[in-house]
C-alpha cells in the first residue's frame, strides 16, 4: 500500500499543484463558484434564522401542550437527507411535473438559483430550531423567572435566553452554515437548471458554475472518462481544498464560541 502510495505519488502531487495554482491564480471558475457557494448558503442560512430562532426560543422556555412532541419533530427533521428535501422542493417549484404545476411554480425559481436557497433553507431551519432550543434551556430558570416578575413579555424574556445562550445560539448558525454550504443531494435533487447543468471548466465565462461541493462531485467524476475530460481533476481538487479551508474556519468559530461562554447578566465567563 505504502509503495503503491509512493508510485503514484507525483501524480498527486501535480494535481495538487496545479488545483493550488487555479486558487492562487484566481481562476474565473475557482472565484465564481466560491462566490456562489457562499451567497446561496448565507442566503438560506440568514432565512433559516429568522425563521428558526424565535420558533427554537419558544420551544426551549415555552410552557405549552404539546411541547414535547414539537421537540420531537424538530429533531427528527434534522435526519431527514437531504435528498428527500431536494424532491419535495422540486414538486413544489417544478412548472410542471406528473401532478400538474407545483404550487410555487409562479415564483419562477425553478430556473433560477431560488430552488436552490429554497432546498438549503429547508434543510437549515429544523437544525437552528433544534440547537436553539437546547441552547435557550441551558439559561438559568430562575433568571427568566425574575423578568417575569419585573414585569417583561414573552419575547423580552425570550430574547434575555437568546441573549445569555449566544454562544451556542451562533453555534448553532455556524453549524446550519456548514449544512448549506456542504449541501449536494438537496442541489441535484431539487433539479435548478442553473446548478444541475455542469458546464466545461470555464476559463472567463462562468455563468453556469455550480456550487463547490457539486462541483468537486462531479468534476472528480467526468476527469475518470466523462465529456469533460482530464484536465476537470484540478478544478475539483481547488473545489475540496477551498471546502478544506471554509470547514476549518467554521470549525475555528466553534471552537472560539465553546471556550467564550460569557454572561451579560451575571459578568464574566460561565
Amino acid at each position: 500500500m505504502i509503495a503503491s502510495l509512493l508510485l503514484h505519488s507525483p501524480d498527486l502531487f501535480k494535481g495538487l499543484r496545479e488545483a493550488v495554482h487555479l486558487i492562487v491564480t484566481g481562476d474565473p471558475a475557482v472565484i465564481d463558484t466560491t462566490e456562489r457557494t457562499l451567497l446561496t448558503a448565507v442566503k438560506a442560512t440568514g432565512i433559516a434564522a429568522m425563521v428558526g430562532l424565535p420558533l427554537g426560543c419558544g420551544l426551549g422556555i415555552g410552557r405549552f401542550p404539546g411541547r414535547r412532541v414539537l421537540l420531537v419533530i424538530g429533531n427528527s427533521l434534522t435526519r431527514v437527507p437531504p435528498v428527500v428535501i431536494g424532491v419535495l422542493v422540486l414538486l413544489l417549484v417544478m412548472p410542471a411535473s406528473p401532478f400538474g404545476g407545483g404550487p410555487l411554480a409562479a415564483f419562477n425559481w425553478y430556473t433560477g438559483t431560488g430552488s436552490i436557497v429554497f432546498a438549503q433553507t429547508l434543510l437549515a431551519v429544523p437544525v437552528v430550531i433544534a440547537l436553539t432550543a437546547t441552547a435557550v434551556q441551558r439559561v438559568p430558570v430562575v433568571l427568566l423567572e425574575q423578568a417575569r416578575a419585573f414585569g417583561a413579555p414573552g419575547w423580552k424574556r425570550g430574547m434575555l435566553a437568546l441573549r445569555e445562550a449566544r454562544s451556542a445560539v451562533l453555534a448553532a448558525i455556524l453549524v446550519a452554515l456548514g449544512l448549506t454550504i456542504a449541501t449536494i443531494g438537496a442541489i441535484i435533487a431539487s433539479g435548478s437548471q442553473e446548478f444541475v447543468r455542469v458546464p466545461p471548466p470555464c476559463r472567463g465565462d462562468c455563468s453556469a458554475a455550480v456550487t463547490l461541493a457539486v462541483g468537486t462531485l462531479f468534476n472528480f467524476r467526468t476527469s475518470s472518462g466523462g465529456a469533460f475530460g482530464q484536465d476537470t481533476e484540478p478544478l475539483a481538487v481547488a473545489y475540496a481544498v477551498i471546502l478544506i479551508g471554509l470547514f476549518f474556519i467554521l470549525a475555528a468559530g466553534l471552537t472560539f464560541l465553546q471556550q467564550n461562554r460569557t454572561s451579560w447578566v451575571a459578568g464574566g465567563q460561565t
